[in-house]
């Protein structure tokens, strides 16, 4: 499986094409994390900014909200990239990081949540989603041109909660909140999913339509580089 470098994403980020399941779920994820968010918050991987206007619009002047992207598709966002953010130290209370880190090449992962752990308060909160245990090749294509094999949205991890608990750990998070959840069919049927959530119908019916995500918080418990000094 073909992994994007840096270029790559760019290239497939800028297309109008492009499609951002933030625009659809970043209501959702903001209701999932109220009692998670802080004053003054990052939003890394920003899109088309959807998460970032909901969040303006729920909480108005009282807390603040920055949103950096790769490949900005409005002026509010800034251009970074989420391996090497342009903020201070202990910045933000809390950033939010969905529907990103399954389209990171491995080295850029590692960078990535070095990073958000660096810009972050301690006992600050990271607000993650992700796709639960895709199964790549099910969207595998081929270039008929060079005969690379790649995904068609530009996926190539792959999570669960054990990965999750073992990868954030060993950044310096601690994970306070899991769960398995599908928020396509939360942010399109509202209400009515949450009763069938509720009564643990998905369960019950052992219902198979659409994605399972996976949302998760992870509270920030130290520096890397203590981490690491710490284990010795």
């Amino acid at each position: 499986m073909q992994q994007f470098n840096t270029t790559e994403q760019k290239m497939f980020w800028k297309g109008d094409q492009a499609y951002s399941k933030g625009d659809i779920v970043s209501r959702v994820i903001l209701s999932l994390s109220k009692r998670y968010v802080g004053k003054n918050t990052l939003d890394v991987g920003a899109g088309s900014g959807a998460l970032i206007k909901a969040f303006q619009e729920k909480y108005k002047s009282d807390k603040h909200i920055v949103g950096v992207d790769i490949a900005p598709k409005t002026k509010e966002i800034q251009y970074a990239n989420c391996t090497d953010l342009p903020f201070e130290d202990g910045s933000f209370d809390t950033c939010f990081c969905t529907d990103l880190i399954e389209h990171l090449a491995d080295p850029d992962l590692d960078k990535c949540l070095n990073e958000i752990n660096r810009v972050l308060k301690l006992k600050g909160y990271g607000i993650f989603s992700t796709i639960a245990d895709e199964n790549l090749n099910d969207r595998t294509v081929t270039c008929p041109e060079c005969g690379r094999k790649f995904h068609i949205r530009g996926h190539c991890q792959v999570f669960n909660e054990e990965r999750i608990g073992s990868l954030f750990q060993s950044k310096g998070f601690k994970v306070v909140k899991i769960k398995t959840i599908k928020l396509h069919f939360i942010a399109m049927f509202k209400i009515l999913a949450r009763i069938f959530y509720f009564f643990h119908l998905d369960q019950l019916l052992g219902v198979k339509f659409l994605t399972d995500d996976l949302f998760f918080v992870v509270c920030k418990e130290g520096d890397i580089m203590n981490d690491s000094m710490g284990s010795l």
